[in-house]
């Protein structure tokens, strides 16, 4: 067997291809969803097509990133998070752009080429990367005070340009992965409780200051204040109504989405095409699949071979779950709107094609504990 052959097999033997596989299933599925609602919203082809391209391209970088150690990619985490924060301030320059219909100033335009790109989506796998390396550095003191202030601002940096991009959504799930990141890598649990007190004091302060509108979404969902502010709930109650019209088995393919009422049923209402093409089977079998990759980088997790590995797949796997709580929760009326997507079945290339790089990091942990594990039990046996 020629070197060239032994490296090909070690390369395709030692990939995460149950995490990869199961990726792929999800964004497949959501490829299904996607095209549904521009189909039946008569929005042409580009939407679907920039999916599927999107996807494509992400799978691909995925599989190469894991070819690459995750050490060596945290060796540039400098270069990464300041050039992410750069782009992040391009949103507020000419070169950013707002979505019709969105009130996020959050995209640029990348001119020449009729494209946009949406920084926030890459902020997510760069902080992942740098936010695991910060903790690594600092595993030992991190308890201490000068230490965690210095590990909480390293975090709350990309949350306020995420805040001030009115990507609230993003910042929610930002602020869920520092905190899992942190309680990983050993930060004590009072420090957490203190925090978690911290934010309830302040939120009689920091409510004023939000707008009526978004306060709406807040107090529409409480026992008997629905019809008080109906139009806050208008579009989750339209979802809701389309997700119990699938009943078990749906109302069929392309069948859904009829009336055209309910907006951003594309990204952040994705999950009531699953609810209302494919009935109650759909979207249970939509939640099996993202559970069987939660599992998947669990697994990751627990087979780390450094703390770095082990928080890296902590980020994604904590990622994926914070906004599948909000996208779906506010999806059934139990949280409010927040602008999310649905991991792996939202429209978007940039969430999509960057949700896959962040799945190329967690690959690059498996690959390497995969071969640590492998050449121990070789010097084992020898």
């Amino acid at each position: 067997m020629s070197a060239g052959t032994k490296k090909l097999r070690n390369c395709i033997r030692n990939t995460d291809w149950f995490l990869m596989l199961s990726c792929a299933v999800a964004a497949a599925y959501g490829i299904v969803l996607v095209y549904s609602a521009a189909v039946t919203a008569e929005r042409g082809a580009r939407e679907y097509l920039v999916q599927i391209l999107a996807v494509a391209i992400g799978l691909i970088a995925a599989f190469c990133i894991s070819l690459i150690d995750y050490e060596v990619l945290g060796q540039f985490w400098p270069v990464l998070g300041g050039v992410t924060i750069i782009l992040m301030l391009l949103t507020l320059t000419p070169l950013g752009v707002r979505i019709p219909g969105a009130e996020e100033m959050a995209w640029i335009n990348i001119p020449g080429i009729n494209v946009t790109f949406q920084p926030s989506e890459l902020a997510k796998v760069v902080f992942v990367l740098t936010f695991a390396v910060h903790l690594t550095k600092v595993r030992e003191s991190l308890n201490h005070i000068s230490t965690l202030a210095l590990v909480v601002l390293h975090g709350m940096i990309p949350i306020a340009l995420c805040v001030i991009q009115r990507e609230n959504g993003t910042a929610l799930v930002l602020g869920g992965m520092m905190i899992c990141m942190m309680v990983l890598a050993g930060l004590k649990l009072v420090y957490l409780l203190f925090g978690m007190s911290a934010v309830l004091v302040c939120v009689p302060f920091v409510w004023p200051m939000i707008s009526e509108d978004k306060q709406a979404r807040f107090l529409c969902l409480l026992p008997g204040m629905a019809e008080k502010y109906p139009a806050a709930i208008y579009q989750q109650d339209i979802a809701l109504k389309a997700i119990g019209s699938g009943r078990l088995w749906g109302r069929g393919f392309l069948q859904g989405g009829g009336d055209g009422l309910l907006f951003a049923r594309n990204n952040d209402f994705v999950f009531s095409i699953s609810g209302e093409e494919f009935g109650f089977a759909g979207a249970v079998l939509l939640l099996v699949i993202l559970a069987v990759i939660i599992l998947a980088l669990l697994r990751n997790v627990m087979r780390a071979r450094d703390l770095t590995g082990m928080l890296i797949c902590g980020g994604v796997m904590s990622m994926i779950c914070v906004q599948t709580f909000l996208n779906i929760g506010m999806n059934l009326s139990v949280l409010p709107v927040v602008g999310i997507t649905l991991p792996f079945f939202s429209s978007g290339g940039s969430s999509s094609g960057t949700l896959m790089l962040a799945v190329g990091l967690a690959m690059s942990v498996f690959r390497s504990s995969r071969v640590n594990r492998m050449e121990s039990i070789f010097l084992k046996k020898y």
